[in-house]
C-alpha cells in the first residue's frame, strides 16, 4: 500500500503541474481516445517503480496496453498479481482544465481487487482500501451502504 500510495501522489502532483498549461502535449488515437504526454510520463514513473520491486508481477496500463494492440490483443486475467494503472483518469477533463482528474492504482491477485488507490492532486484527496481492511479517504475510514437499490440511498460529495 505505502508503494502504491506514494506513486499516486507522486503522479497526482504531475497532473497540478500540468493541468493549467495550456499548451498540453497530447494524441488523439480515436474520437473518444486522448492520451496526453502527463498520461505517458505518469505510466512511467508508476510502471518503471513497481517493476524494480515487484518484477514477477504483471502489469497494465492504459498507454502501455494501447501501444500492444488494446486490452483484446492481452490476455486475461491470470492469479498472477496484477497491477491495473490509470496515470490520468480523466484524460479529457484533465485536457480541459477541469479537476475532476486522478491517478488510479489498483491490485489484482487470484482474479480479484485486493488494493487500490485513488489520488486527485488538484482536490488534495487521497482515497485508498485494501481488501478485509476497509477503505480510507484522506486517512478516515468510510464505509459504503448496505442499500441495493439506488431509488433508496442519498450520495453526498463535500
Amino acid at each position: 500500500m505505502k508503494i502504491a500510495t506514494s506513486l499516486a501522489i507522486e503522479a497526482a502532483e504531475k497532473i497540478c503541474e500540468a493541468i493549467d498549461n495550456s499548451s498540453k502535449q497530447f494524441e488523439l488515437k480515436s474520437v473518444a481516445n486522448i492520451v496526453t504526454s502527463t498520461d505517458k510520463n505518469n505510466e512511467k514513473l508508476i510502471f518503471d517503480c513497481l517493476r524494480k520491486r515487484f518484477p514477477s508481477h504483471t502489469f497494465i496500463g492504459e498507454e502501455e496496453t494501447e501501444a500492444s494492440g488494446g486490452l483484446e490483443k492481452i490476455a486475461g486475467l491470470t492469479d498472477n498479481p496484477t497491477w491495473i494503472v490509470d496515470p490520468v483518469d480523466g484524460t479529457t477533463n484533465f485536457l480541459h482544465g477541469i479537476s475532476l482528474c486522478c491517478v488510479s492504482i489498483g491490485l489484482v491477485v487470484n482474479k480479484k481487487v485486493v488494493l487500490g488507490v485513488v489520488c486527485s492532486g488538484v482536490t488534495g484527496e487521497l482515497f485508498q482500501a485494501i481488501k478485509g481492511y476497509g477503505s480510507y479517504c484522506d486517512g478516515k475510514r468510510f464505509q459504503s451502504s448496505q442499500t441495493l437499490s439506488v431509488c433508496n440511498f442519498f450520495f453526498l460529495k463535500k
